[in-house]
């Protein structure tokens, strides 16, 4: 009788640590998190759910290999455990190991095919080693699971993006924006491939627009500029370029951009420093692709 009043009490504070550990995990308390399961799985060695979700506390403190042990120790319990495969298979993608991930969704998809986001992430890690049309697939399955998932749309723009196929992309840029108008990115990239389309006044209100969401963002900044130096507006692309310089003072891009806008105002000064410029941070960062246009840009000066 004892015995099972023990089991009863001990039983009670297993789901007392762990209710408490989740509402810490979701209060991004992770630390305190970990504390609660180290206790959970000192009661109970065998209790799936504390290595779980000890596991997913360490990867959000950036602990990923130590994540993946407690995670492999769930799988290890339970080898048909959806969430472990689930959760794995995210910590690897952080590590840059997307063979490894995929192979994880694939697990967690076979013993739970409904769950969205493990298409979703296996997109991405398809999407990461070049495999765009794999990706496309899994975010269609997405999407197929969940109907406003913004981020599977945004991914499989890009995708399609990545493969050339802009009225596609444009597509998924224009769902993503009727579920969440405030998504910055999705106005940017749907304005990137209207550039691409040979759109460039169309795409200048989807900047604006990027630029009011995210007004810090010297890429955008920068982009808006050179759409307007494409269409001849070279006063304005200035405008935006210094913008841009202001918000990033590195961007080797920004600095070719408006010294060849000042050279297509016949302000040869103007060009060459910002091309020496240019020039100085592409070396020192590695950027070849700048280095290249700026020589071959002076070469012509």
């Amino acid at each position: 009788m004892e015995n099972t009043k023990n089991e009863i009490e001990e039983t009670a504070s297993v789901e007392s640590l762990v209710d408490r550990a989740t509402t810490r995990y979701l209060e991004h308390k992770y630390e305190e998190a970990i504390l609660d399961c180290d206790k959970v799985i000192e009661i109970n060695p065998i209790l799936i759910d504390g290595y779980i979700l000890r596991g997913r506390a360490k990867a959000e403190i950036n602990q990923h290999f130590e994540a993946i042990t407690d995670l492999s120790e769930a799988i290890e319990l339970d080898p048909d455990n959806a969430d472990a495969y689930y959760y794995r298979g995210i910590v690897k993608g952080k590590l840059d190991r997307p063979k490894e991930a995929i192979s994880d969704f694939d697990k967690s998809i076979k013993a739970d095919p409904d769950n969205a986001g493990a298409y979703y992430n296996r997109g991405i890690a398809n999407q990461k080693q070049g495999d765009y049309s794999e990706a496309i697939n899994d975010f269609a399955q997405a999407i197929a699971q969940k109907k406003d998932y913004t981020r599977a749309y945004y991914s499989r723009g890009n995708a399609y993006k990545y493969l050339g196929k802009y009225f596609e992309a444009i597509y998924d840029y224009d769902r993503v924006i009727r579920y969440d108008p405030d998504f910055a990115d999705a106005y940017y990239e749907r304005g990137r491939a209207k550039v691409s389309l040979r759109q460039p006044k169309a795409s200048i209100s989807d900047f604006d627009k990027a630029i009011e969401l995210s007004p810090n963002n010297a890429k955008v900044v920068y982009e808006r500029g050179n759409t307007k130096r494409i269409l001849g507006q070279h006063h304005e692309a200035i405008r935006d370029f210094n913008m841009a310089i202001t918000l990033d003072p590195e961007y080797a891009e920004c600095y070719y951009s408006r010294g060849l806008t000042y050279s297509y105002l016949d302000n040869q000064k103007l060009a060459k420093e910002n091309l020496q410029k240019a020039l100085k941070l592409a070396l020192n960062t590695g950027n070849s692709s700048v280095e290249r246009n700026v020589r071959e840009m002076l070469r012509s000066m």
